[in-house]
């Protein structure tokens, strides 16, 4: 949250939202270096449908077809926004745009 604040005080409206592409894609390629074990890469698509925010045990059905639960609790609302899926120690997290942090989760389709 003060990074955006940050953002807000630093730039004008209408370079605000090219700036939080910028943080998102700055996002993306560190989770990229951090985790890429050889075994793949993080899983980018999109929700389907509106994210009324992590209640406990929910359920995420992506664009690309593929259905993950998830295993740590967070709360957060946005329509239809970007993900990404990463391994992390000995299962995966998923990094929602807009949310600060990622939640842990599992695939169940």
């Amino acid at each position: 949250m003060a990074k955006l604040a940050r953002l807000f005080a630093q730039l004008g409206s209408q370079d605000i939202a090219k700036a939080v592409r910028e943080d998102i894609q700055s996002d993306r390629e560190e989770i990229t270096r951090k985790n890429y074990n050889g075994q793949g890469v993080p899983i980018e698509s999109r929700i389907d449908g509106e994210f009324e925010g992590w209640e406990g045990e929910t359920i995420v059905k992506l664009m690309n077809g593929q259905i993950w639960l998830q295993t740590e609790y967070h709360y957060h609302y946005a329509y239809m926004p970007e993900v990404l899926i990463y391994s992390s120690g000995s299962g995966y997290k998923m990094k929602v745009d807009g949310v600060n942090r990622a939640v842990g989760v599992r695939r169940i389709d």
